[in-house]
């Protein structure tokens, strides 16, 4: 796998922060509570990431239930 197909499969914490407009530490206090609102991660070399069709997908459930 290359760098770029790496990079559209998962997404940084600071992307999800940034896309989500909430704080680093929103995103930490959250995967510390295992908050079941946020997308799957995983710990690559010491760094989390994120699964970015996870992100997507909440997104999409999001606008949904938003649209009801």
């Amino acid at each position: 796998m290359n760098n770029r197909q790496e990079n559209e499969m998962w997404m940084t914490l600071d992307e999800l922060a940034q896309r989500w407009r909430v704080s680093r530490a929103t995103i930490y206090n959250r995967i510390s509570r295992h908050d079941p609102g946020l997308p799957r991660f995983a710990r690559l070399s010491g760094r989390i990431r994120f699964v970015k069709s996870d992100v997507e997908r909440i997104e999409r459930e999001a606008l949904a239930a938003s649209a009801q």
